[in-house]
């Protein structure tokens, strides 16, 4: 697992959207903390990493269409290629593989979100600031990313091409964030109950507000695994055929 863990987080580095996702996903972090805490005087990190999220201007929406750009060519382009059959062949299981692909994943999301560290160093020396709300709101970043960051590569197992994976992921995501709200529309009490139950973003805005649920972390790990698992499945089987 070390070994694909290494291979892939260089490959990041040799490939442009590697590049290209720590850019855009910096820029932003960086443009929003200077808009809603330097201008707004706001001391809490919260707002700049979920202002009225998912649709407005915000961290998070930002995560949301930058991840692609890494999770397409985790598995497609391995298809692609055909070294797929390289890897399962090695004397490595194939859960290993998946799991150091995704640990090379959310170490760039971890290194990306180091600019959001230095905007928060920046804003002790300017008064106090909730440090313990704030290492909670990096935290729900960091969990949604890991959590999207799965959705992301399983849809990048189901194809051989990088761009189907990306329309797929991109598709997935909307999908994923605006059914729980269309169910919730009718004045059903089961539709609600559906869209309550499928709705991935509730947990985060809890951990936003500051509440620390353990079923909101049982929920984001257990879909992170599900879909971990998926990939699993999917990659062993479709790269044997």
């Amino acid at each position: 697992m070390g070994t694909i863990y290494i291979k892939e987080l260089r490959g990041y580095f040799k490939s442009i959207f590697g590049w290209l996702y720590l850019a855009v996903y910096t820029f932003f972090c960086s443009l929003f903390f200077v808009v809603y805490n330097l201008y707004g005087g706001s001391p809490y990190l919260s707002q700049t990493l979920a202002n009225n999220f998912p649709f407005p201007t915000c961290v998070f929406t930002i995560l949301l269409f930058s991840l692609p750009l890494l999770t397409m060519r985790l598995i497609a382009e391995e298809k692609r290629a055909k070294t797929d059959q390289l890897l399962l062949t090695a004397p490595i299981r194939v859960s290993s593989i998946i799991f150091g692909k995704f640990l090379s994943l959310i170490t760039m999301l971890a290194v990306s979100s180091l600019v959001i560290l230095v905007g928060l160093l920046i804003m002790t020396f300017y008064g106090d600031v909730p440090l313990a709300e704030s290492f909670l709101s990096l935290l729900a970043l960091f969990l949604f990313g890991c959590m999207f960051a799965a959705i992301g590569m399983f849809f990048s197992s189901l194809t051989d091409y990088i761009f189907v994976a990306i329309l797929l992921t991109y598709g997935a995501y909307l999908l994923l964030i605006l059914l729980p709200s269309i169910l919730k529309i009718p004045s059903n009490k089961v539709c609600t109950a559906i869209g309550n139950a499928i709705d991935l973003i509730i947990p985060f805005e809890k951990l936003l507000s500051g509440i620390i649920n353990g079923k909101d972390i049982i929920y984001i790990i257990s879909v992170t695994a599900v879909f971990l698992i998926l990939t699993i499945r999917i990659f062993g089987k479709t790269s044997l055929q």
